[in-house]
């Protein structure tokens, strides 16, 4: 039974992830550990907020199907996986004002515009790329978030006063200024890793494979678990993923028509608790607790059963990496000196914009397989949960 159980839940990621799995064999991009390390910490913040929105949105969907019966003691297992899909924003970019300091490499490259730059000695452009390497400018980061265009880079334009960009070196005793160019831009070896267009519905999808069993005195137990896989079903190049969630289901009915088969509905007080990790640079928590009710229609060979349901939910994104200056082709900035620049540890933390959903859906019961689909309504954002099973035993109370 247990072969037939892991051949199912390798059949379902095989059929949600045939659509991309041309694009995964012709990308090989970095992760976005790699990329968040080339970022300073606001541009970080908008590279990965529509990820943390889609990402955060899903984590939350696809816990249930159905409200555990009024039933003291009953077995049922259930054992699948749960498709995700959410609808985010399709303008994909992202544009932060910030302090910059620019890299040795890129002052070099802008000073060497300057004719009188170019005619100095070289202790003297030594000392200009020192100076310039050591002021913070105010610039403008932009570019494709993580979910964005995998054929753009990510950008600093920098624009400032003249007076920002002079600086002055001593030649033979004589004072020479250097004003640097206005208006240069410069590339990052960072661009988006997930496009919404070359998936279904445009959308940030995920699979999670899910446990479901139950019922002792109206409650189930639901648990999801992925131990830090590569490449997972629909996060493409993200990098390595894990999971894992748990939830309880209670039916308080229990407590006053246990194991009665007059009652019209089910109803559930829920509550889940998850987390998610990306790499070793991101990583999501949450909780989400609220309350279902069903209603079936059938017997134990077919049964068809509408629900809808209302959950709080509290996700945050936790972002924790080390800032890596590189150049556009990738390779580790040095200093004036010629030694690599040190990494900088950067940690913050993004908030989900989505706090309560409606959940509205139905699942179809024939044999031993459970399938269903649900729209979650969220305030902020919308998703669409899918869900295939394979169920043994029946929980719900004896006529």
């Amino acid at each position: 039974m247990k072969h037939v159980l892991l051949l199912f839940v390798f059949f379902v990621i095989i059929i949600l992830s045939l659509p991309h799995q041309t694009m995964l064999r012709a990308q090989v991009q970095p992760t976005i550990e790699y990329n968040l390390q080339t970022l300073i910490a606001e541009a970080a913040k908008g590279y990965v907020q529509p990820l943390a929105a889609g990402f955060t949105m899903n984590m939350n969907g696809g816990w249930f199907h159905e409200a555990p019966p009024a039933r003291r003691f009953g077995f049922m297992l259930e054992v699948g996986a749960v498709g995700m899909a959410a609808f985010v924003p399709l303008d994909q970019t992202f544009s932060r004002t910030s302090t910059y300091r620019l890299t040795p490499d890129q002052a070099r490259q802008t000073a060497s515009m300057v004719r009188e730059y170019t005619t100095l000695p070289a202790n003297a452009q030594n000392d200009i790329i020192r100076a310039v390497s050591q002021r913070d400018f105010t610039v403008q980061i932009a570019g494709p978030t993580a979910i964005g265009s995998n054929t753009e880079n990510v950008r600093i334009a920098l624009s400032a006063s003249e007076q920002a960009r002079t600086f002055s070196t001593n030649v033979n005793g004589r004072a020479v200024n250097i004003v640097l160019p206005d208006n240069q831009s410069y590339a990052l070896d960072i661009k988006g890793l997930l496009n919404p267009r070359d998936y279904f519905l445009n959308a940030v999808p995920l699979v999670a494979p899910q446990l479901t069993i139950g019922t002792f005195m109206g409650t189930r137990g639901v648990v999801r678990f992925v131990p830090n896989v590569a490449d997972w079903v629909g996060l493409g190049k993200l990098g390595r993923v894990s999971m894992f969630g748990w939830g309880i289901q209670h039916n308080p009915l229990t407590w006053f028509f246990a194991d009665s088969t007059a009652l019209p509905l089910n109803v559930s007080l829920n509550f889940y608790n998850q987390s998610y990790r990306l790499t070793d640079a991101v990583q999501a928590a949450g909780i989400a607790y609220g309350a279902t009710a069903s209603w079936r229609f059938g017997g134990s060979a077919f049964a068809f059963t509408p629900y809808a349901g209302f959950l709080m939910e509290s996700t945050t994104l936790i972002v924790d990496y080390k800032y890596q200056p590189r150049s556009a082709t990738g390779q580790v900035v040095n200093d004036i000196n010629g030694q690599p620049l040190q990494a900088v540890p950067i940690r913050f933390d993004i908030p989900s914009e989505n706090v309560s959903r409606i959940v509205l859906g139905a699942s179809i019961h024939l044999l031993v397989a459970d399938i269903g689909a649900e729209v979650n309504l969220g305030n902020r954002y919308t998703t669409v949960n899918a869900h295939a099973f394979v169920r043994l035993g029946n929980d719900a109370p004896k006529d």
